[in-house]
């Protein structure tokens, strides 16, 4: 559907491009009528082993007898245009016909009558005068004709034509031959007038029902509910072709049917207007108030037998309201986008000027077709309905498809948020219980192993027992144990580790008169993160510091950090680095620590002091 902010921007309706879209449609429409015309459907030829009857002689009834004495030839077919009278009008015909050489059983075939005929043959009647309420102008008649009425090689033929001066009355060319053959044409030809008009109404039927579930369905889509309401229109008068007598009386019933068909174009020039969102009150209500107003007429004041003519008269409206509607398609072509514009409008165009071929019909002072064709618009106009279903199912099926991928895509987002979720909780689990297993080590070290060097040292500080040496290797064991519970501790800090190292350190160094400068640029991050390796570098940090308080006689000691450096340097005495490195067993272990955790470490002594690098910018991310 389009949108009617867009159909406001462009193909503007205006009177100039509605003359326009009808002088167009004007043209097409005729030139589909002069298709009709030159095509000549329905033409009566030769039937092969048949006599076809091409003229007739004209009669007058006298009392009971037709008086054919001094008529006229009239030449077949015989046509009466319609006229605006009540009057019943009545033909008479004789034609005498050579059956010598035609095969037996005969029947008479009479493709086209209007209205009613009756028919005698050698005088014997052989078909009554049916009642005109019977319709059969639509259906061909076929009657067989007793060999017993046979009395030579000719047969004398009399036929009564009887129909309202209101549709005009004709009859076409007619056949004598044999019943077999002659009743196979009959059936052909009442599956083009009478059986394609019910397939027609059930088509109607199916629409009409299927209109009214997607209206119940789609409650904004409104266009459903004006298909629906020509559905119903064309079921009714539908019915005037497609059975042979009527259900309620005669010109009550002609009132309604043949209003019906202006009900069925104004319902669906509401589609158009609900599809293409163009907005013509007046133009509804015109058409709206000259059907009503007609039809209460109609069923009021006018004298009965004057049912058909109405009809005609109302009818022809539907030209002017048709051409509108086509003229709205033509203009608003460009919006409706070129495939549903090639769709729509000769669907619409071949209805019109099928309506107008039947104004026609009726009126022209000659004959043109025996062949009616408006039964077979609503044909045409159910392929609107059924694009209509075909697009919105296609939209639907492109909407769905577009959904489940949404759908899809949101249910593997949400299961990429839930293996997230369950990953996170079992993280947290597992950290939770890491960090129990944690504090029940921490707090066993600390009132184990902890609490028993703590008393060893408080029972030599208090007893003066023990030596120096003792003393200090269990104070060194108190740093190394306190070292690891720092490292258990804040095991996702370097920084926050290295500075408690500091800490534990500092009493230490102010004993040997050591300046402790901090340099702490960055938090260092190491390639692998963990406990164990934080632990590990500090270590290596711890080492070189006892070596520097140890063997350097140095002042001062640096510590400077970077994001993926840790340098530790002295100003005291330096040493062969050559020489310790293969003997001393500090720097192997902190060279070993070093490659395990997979980083640089760089040993640079000599007269003005060490600086030990530990360094991982290769391996930085």
């Amino acid at each position: 559907m389009t949108s009617s902010a867009s159909l406001g921007r462009t193909d503007q309706i205006t009177v100039k491009n509605l003359v326009l879209g009808a002088l167009i449609t004007g043209l097409l429409t005729a030139a589909v009528f002069l298709l009709f015309v030159v095509a000549k459907f329905g033409t009566i030829t030769e039937i092969d082993g048949a006599r076809k009857i091409n003229a007739v002689e004209i009669c007058q009834m006298t009392g009971d007898r037709m008086d054919c004495d001094g008529g006229k030839v009239a030449p077949l077919p015989y046509l009466i245009p319609a006229r605006g009278s009540a009057d019943l009008v009545d033909r008479y015909f004789r034609v005498t016909v050579d059956i010598a050489e035609l095969e037996h059983p005969l029947a008479l075939y009479v493709p086209r009558v209007t209205r009613a005929l009756s028919i005698t043959v050698n005088e014997a009647q052989i078909l009554p005068m049916p009642a005109l309420e019977a319709r059969q102008w639509n259906r061909a008649i076929l009657v067989d004709v007793n060999d017993a009425t046979l009395t030579g090689d000719q047969v004398t033929l009399e036929l009564h034509l009887r129909g309202y001066g209101q549709e005009g009355v004709q009859i076409w060319p007619f056949f004598i031959g044999p019943s077999e053959m002659l009743s196979q044409r009959k059936i052909l030809s009442d599956r083009i007038a009478v059986d394609l008009a019910v397939f027609a109404q059930g088509m109607m039927v199916l629409l009409l029902i299927g209109h009214l579930i997607v209206r119940r369905a789609l409650q904004d889509e409104e266009v459903h509910l004006w298909l629906a309401a020509s559905a119903f229109c064309a079921v009714v008068f539908l019915t005037h072709y497609a059975h042979p007598m009527p259900f309620i009386p005669y010109p009550i019933w002609t009132v309604i049917w043949t209003t019906a068909p202006a009900l069925y174009v104004l319902f669906l020039m509401k589609f158009v207007l609900r599809y293409l969102e163009l907005n013509f009150p007046f133009i509804e209500r015109s058409f709206t108030w000259l059907i009503a107003g007609s039809f209460l007429f109609a069923i009021t004041l006018m004298p009965p037998d004057y049912a058909l003519l109405y009809g005609a008269g109302l009818n022809a409206t539907n030209a002017i309201f048709g051409t509108f509607v086509l003229s709205a398609f033509w203009v608003k072509r460009k919006i409706m986008g070129s495939s549903t514009f090639l769709w729509f409008f000769p669907c619409f165009c071949v209805p019109l000027a099928m309506g107008l071929f039947e104004i026609i019909l009726v009126l022209s002072p000659e004959p043109i077709t025996p062949l009616n064709l408006f039964h077979m618009a609503p044909i045409f106009l159910a392929s609107v309905a059924i694009f209509l279903f075909m697009s919105q199912l296609i939209t639907a099926m492109q909407d769905n498809k577009s959904r489940a991928l949404e759908m899809a895509e949101v249910a593997a987002k949400i299961q990429m948020e839930l293996e997230q979720s369950y990953n996170s909780l079992a993280q947290e689990r597992e950290t939770t219980a890491i960090e129990k297993e944690r504090s029940r080590i921490l707090l066993d070290l600390h009132d184990g192993i902890g609490g028993i060097l703590a008393n060893t040292i408080a029972y030599i500080d208090n007893h003066g027992r023990g030596d120096a040496v003792i003393r200090d290797a269990l104070e060194e064991a108190m740093r190394d144990l306190a070292l690891m519970l720092d490292g258990l501790e804040n095991s996702q800090s370097l920084a926050t580790l290295l500075g408690m190292l500091r800490e534990r350190l500092e009493p230490l160094m102010a004993d040997q008169n050591l300046s402790f400068d901090w340099q702490v640029e960055q938090e260092p991050i190491l390639p692998s993160q963990g406990p164990s390796h934080n632990l590990a570098l500090a270590r290596i940090v711890q080492e070189g510091i006892t070596n520097t308080i140890k063997h350097a006689h140095a002042t001062s000691i640096r510590i400077y950090t970077e994001r993926d450096m840790v340098q530790i340097s002295d100003n005291g005495q330096g040493f062969d680095a050559n020489t310790q490195t293969r003997n001393g067993y500090g720097l192997l272990g902190m060279k070993r620590r070093a490659k395990d955790l997979g980083i640089q470490i760089r040993i640079e002594s000599g007269a003005n002091g060490t600086e030990i690098t530990l360094d991982w910018r290769d391996r930085t991310p």
